[in-house]
């Protein structure tokens, strides 16, 4: 944070909370000095954990204009943004705690993980929840997405998601249990525990979420390289490998460039007309 606050005393920026656009001046003043990618991705971590650790709902180092500008300054300088590994629908269904646990802990964390991959959101859109924003009806749920990353506005969308028949895959009916065993009926609805397994007032951070989703991959013996993000992805990857389509998987993600979206696309197509499978089926066919 050294850096980061010797900055801001010369540039007359405020320390915390951060805006957006002077952590953007911030990390373009680091790329000019002559720092490495890793160098400033080090120093923009250390940023955003500090605002994380106070809590804020909106950690501005997760801004559009912040991470534009650090895929600017990737592109610029030649390396590759590195890339959580996507938690799939398979997957997913593997890291899931057990439908009957009756801790708190499982239960928020089954219902998070569902509804994260349902919904394809980011931890910022988690973690800032209310119950207010989710009506549940006969057909399933609708859940309102107050302010993202490409809307900072706060202009808002709704997304449906529908009841599934099996009841273990169904983030409708997990959603339903925690605020039921939790007892929330207003405020934040993915909390921190304390210790000894009690309700906190204070909402999950973007840190803690992606704990979660490494914790419990790592239990189910998942190899990659999980965190938050890998929600976002293993919905996006899992959509296009299904075959949905795009404009749908986008309305769902809320991307707004749709080249980002088709990174997805990329990933789930990873093996569809793989060489080495046409060459190994030629060679088989000559030989018969």
């Amino acid at each position: 944070m050294r850096s980061w606050e010797g900055y801001c005393e010369a540039h007359k920026e405020l320390v915390f909370p951060a805006e957006p656009e002077a952590i953007a001046r911030y990390l373009g003043w680091l790329a000019k000095r002559g720092r490495s990618v890793s160098t400033i991705e080090v120093y923009l971590a250390a940023i955003a954990a500090v605002h994380e650790h106070a809590g804020l709902p909106q950690t501005p180092t997760r801004s559009f204009v912040v991470t534009e500008t650090m895929e600017g300054i990737r592109r610029e300088l030649g390396t590759r943004p590195r890339k959580k590994d996507p938690l799939t629908w398979e997957r997913l269904l593997e890291a899931l705690p057990p439908i009957d646990a009756r801790d708190l802990g499982s239960i928020r964390d089954r219902a998070l993980l569902l509804l994260g991959f349902a919904m394809g959101a980011r931890r910022s859109e988690l973690g800032g929840l209310r119950v207010g924003d989710v009506k549940f009806e006969r057909k399933g749920m609708r859940v309102l997405l107050r302010r993202s990353k490409t809307d900072p506005r706060g202009r808002g969308r709704e997304i449906g998601i529908a009841r599934q028949e099996d009841e273990a895959r169904c983030p409708v009916r997990a959603l339903r249990r925690w605020l039921r065993s939790a007892g929330l009926e207003r405020g934040l609805i993915f909390r921190s525990l304390t210790a000894d397994g009690g309700l906190r007032s204070t909402a999950l951070s973007g840190y803690r979420i992606a704990c979660i989703v490494k914790a419990h991959a790592a239990a189910a013996g998942l190899e990659g390289d999980f965190a938050g993000h890998s929600l976002r992805r293993g919905f996006a990857t899992s959509a296009y490998a299904a075959g949905v389509p795009e404009i749908v998987i986008q309305r769902r993600t809320g991307h707004r460039s749709v080249q980002v979206l088709r990174e997805y696309a990329d990933e789930a197509r990873t093996y569809e007309d793989e060489p080495l499978t046409e060459i190994a089926a030629s060679a088989r066919k000559k030989r018969k």
